[in-house]
């Protein structure tokens, strides 16, 4: 075949060879990178029906100056190791065959609005370089985002997954929403990679408008559909009995939950006390790394039995009355309070030491009480950091 050599050729022959050679560009286009700006005739992307049925149109290698504009499409159609330089738009569009962008880069916008796929859609291994929300786009047979990057937010704003979606090794460079997602197929996430530091959120409060426009227009995710997106993600995992990676969005759940709270306490708006839940998320936190640290656990109980062995302790006479501090050591005082240590470590353990010490008003035995409940709760709290396994 002849070499190919400006825009005007290649378009001809690029027309011809989808109606000649069973919808398969010129070879051209199937083996060599296009250098030059390439501008593919919208009925190559929009064949109503041809004259000869067509049944796969494959691109492969090529570089797409121009905006690519998909409408309706009932071929196969492949994108493979494409680069698009300018917007891809697919607005309303249509594909009832399978569609495929395989190791395909968007450098630019990408508008999938409305789209439905009613075959297979596979992004494999493709990179998205700018934001983008799929607004009520309909995958209604298997969806592939396989070792896709998404380097800025992607939101899955009312789209529809009807069968088996695969995120597999899918990185996540900023955020990810699929809170607003309609799940009646299956969810299947492997091995997902998140740059949790870099999901920047927005907290709204109770502004619709507001939260419309972030999910619908701004391609910003707010902070309460951080919270649900990793509930999703975590309950999907407990589905798989994938335990290990439910412990990290439980984590990151709670997390995000927490910066809630504390904008909801600043926020004159909401009238909903938020400093129970606060508080119970920062045990939560300290105790157990919520439920993922065994060593938060045994530092927490070891910290909360000296605090409380303490208070008790300087509650009583005779703590006072021992106390010299140009005495030598007493040994034997040191081994009496690390035995009590020991003892106050057993939830269970008696309060007959406190009657030999002389209470100052029976305030020793409150401490000793509210210390049996925080070690008791930290023996808990480490106990379920050792379970994260199952």
């Amino acid at each position: 075949m002849e070499e190919v050599k400006d825009e005007i050729e290649l378009n001809r022959n690029l027309s011809v060879d989808l109606a000649t050679n069973h919808g398969e560009p010129s070879e051209c286009l199937l083996k060599k990178i296009i250098a030059f700006e390439l501008t593919i005739p919208l009925t190559v992307i929009n064949e109503e029906k041809a004259s000869i049925e067509v049944k796969t149109v494959s691109f492969y290698k090529c570089h797409f100056y121009q905006p690519l504009k998909l409408q309706h499409i009932d071929q196969n159609i492949s994108f493979e190791d494409c680069v698009f330089y300018s917007e891809v738009n697919a607005f309303n569009a249509t594909f009832n065959g399978k569609t495929r962008f395989r190791n395909c880069e968007f450098k630019e916008n990408t508008n999938f609005y409305n789209s439905k796929f009613n075959g297979l859609a596979d992004f494999w291994k493709s990179t998205f370089f700018k934001p983008i929300t799929f607004y009520k786009t309909d995958f209604n047979d298997t969806a592939v985002f396989s070792a896709v990057t998404f380097n800025e937010n992607v939101l899955f704003t009312y789209s529809l997954f009807a069968s088996k979606t695969i995120f597999g090794r899918t990185t996540f460079n900023k955020g990810l929403d699929i809170s607003q997602s309609i799940i009646s197929g299956e969810l299947q996430p492997f091995d997902l990679a998140f740059e949790f530091t870099k999901y920047v959120t927005e907290y709204i409060g109770n502004d619709d408008d507001k939260f419309r426009k972030y999910i619908h227009l701004e391609n910003k995710i707010p902070l309460i559909n951080k919270v649900a997106t990793f509930q999703v993600l975590k309950n999907t995992y407990a589905k798989q009995s994938n335990h290990i990676d439910e412990i990290t969005m439980r984590q990151q759940e709670k997390k995000a939950y927490s910066q809630l709270t504390q904008f909801r306490k600043l926020d004159k708006n909401w009238t909903k006390n938020t400093s129970g839940d606060r508080f119970i998320l920062w045990l939560n936190r300290w105790s157990n790394n919520y439920k993922s640290d065994f060593r938060n656990g045994i530092l927490f109980t070891s910290s909360v039995a000296i605090i409380f062995l303490l208070l008790t302790l300087t509650t009583t006479e005779e703590f006072w009355n021992r106390i010299c501090f140009n005495c030598e050591i007493d040994w034997s005082v040191i081994g009496y309070t690390v035995k009590q240590f020991i003892n106050f470590l057993n939830p269970a353990h008696s309060i007959n030491y406190i009657d030999e010490l002389y209470p100052f008003y029976g305030i020793p035995y409150v401490f000793d009480f509210l210390g049996r409940i925080a070690v008791g709760y930290g023996i808990y709290q480490t106990v379920q950091a050792f379970r994260k396994f199952r």
